[in-house]
């Protein structure tokens, strides 16, 4: 299966997130694009058997995209995402495609369910740990009568 590819922008984001399960997002600029092009990232990174979803954006274009996801060093940026789920994003270099080739193999092989799972646990104990720093008189105190009633 070959590696399909799609421009992104801020208008068609999240649909086009919500319509590709697996995706690998290759963030770039005008500046970026001439120390890394998208299509050399691309044709070191097209192994695995997965069927990821290649996909470009302009951080020009869409720069409060970019900041979601910390990709606004100016490098190129590949952000890992699989069922909506943002996996890993990192500035890429001729260095660190290796390892990005390993992460992305790892990101395949992840368990979602489980993945899912551990988010909402997070979730649960940040806001355990939000119920806790409240004063604890705040909770008991009722709201003042008003005196039209």
């Amino acid at each position: 299966m070959g590696v399909r590819m799609i421009e992104l922008t801020k208008i068609d984001f999240h649909s086009k997130i919500a319509a590709h399960p697996m995706i690998l997002i290759f963030f770039y600029n005008s500046r970026s694009a001439e120390d890394l092009s998208s299509t050399s990232v691309r044709r070191e990174l097209e192994t695995g058997s997965m069927p990821w979803t290649w996909a470009a954006l302009d951080v020009d274009l869409a720069p409060e995209i970019a900041e979601m996801f910390g990709a606004t060093t100016g490098l190129p940026a590949l952000l890992i995402m699989r069922e909506q789920v943002a996996l890993h994003c990192e500035p890429l270099t001729a260095k660190t495609l290796d390892r990005t080739e390993k992460i992305i193999d790892g990101a395949a092989r992840l368990d979602m369910s489980r993945v899912r799972r551990n988010i909402e646990q997070e979730k649960a104990g940040r806001a355990a740990l939000f119920a806790r720093r409240v004063c604890p008189t705040a909770r008991r105190t009722p709201y003042p009568a008003t005196r039209d009633q």
